[in-house]
């Protein structure tokens, strides 16, 4: 996965230089940034700990509200990236949220399979098999779902992902 993820920032990268050449927009600070968030996918394709998840998903998430609004000349581009950015923000609260509700529910000793490291996947994994019915444990894995599936555009809210294909449609 992480080669795929190494292919995939070259070939961004090849595609740039025009856009970047037209738009006479800095070069080496958007392969940096490219660079940043390939290394952030990298890193979060292979967490298997809460902390590890969350820390590579914000950097990976920073990096693309900064790729988002790089055209900085465009008005609708840095309105996107704001959008991007506001409603990043309220998807954090929800993934940590689900986080620590997890961890609490998964660390607590009065129910059976309660673990001493609920951050680590395979214990929470281990815990949520042998409570299936908690509902707590449930209303946190929607959460951290939610978020998640929010923070990588696959799942919106509303507007800041909706004003990016505006900006940039898919042709």
């Amino acid at each position: 996965m992480r080669v795929f993820f190494l292919f995939a920032s070259l070939f961004v990268s090849l595609i740039a230089r025009v856009s970047l050449a037209k738009q006479r927009l800095p070069h080496v600070e958007f392969y940096h940034i490219v660079l940043v968030v390939s290394a952030a996918m990298m890193l979060l394709a292979q967490a298997n700990h809460f902390v590890l998840l969350f820390v590579a998903l914000e950097t990976l998430t920073i990096g693309l509200y900064i790729l988002v609004s790089y055209f900085r000349t465009n008005a609708l581009t840095l309105e996107a990236g704001l959008k991007y950015l506001v409603m990043g923000a309220l998807s954090s609260s929800l993934l940590l949220f689900g986080i620590v509700l997890l961890y609490g529910v998964a660390g607590n000793p009065s129910l059976p399979g309660h673990s001493a490291n609920s951050m680590h996947f395979g214990e929470l994994a281990d815990f949520l098999a042998q409570n299936p019915n908690n509902f707590l444990a449930g209303l946190g894995i929607v959460l951290v779902l939610r978020a998640s599936l929010s923070k990588s555009a696959r799942f919106r809210f509303r507007s800041g992902y909706q004003t990016y294909i505006k900006v940039h449609p898919r042709r």
